[in-house]
């Protein structure tokens, strides 16, 4: 394993793990706006 090699994979992982905790987040706030979409379409 060269120090590129190893810093490349280190920084996948970091990426792909802090995509994986903002998914969760993101989900909500897409739920969160669909949710007040339709709240309005119904008052209305």
């Amino acid at each position: 394993m060269t120090i590129q090699v190893l810093m490349a994979d280190t920084f996948k992982k970091t990426t792909g793990s802090r995509l994986m905790n903002a998914f969760p987040a993101i989900a909500f706030a897409i739920v969160l706006v669909m949710i007040v979409v339709v709240y309005f379409e119904i008052i209305k």
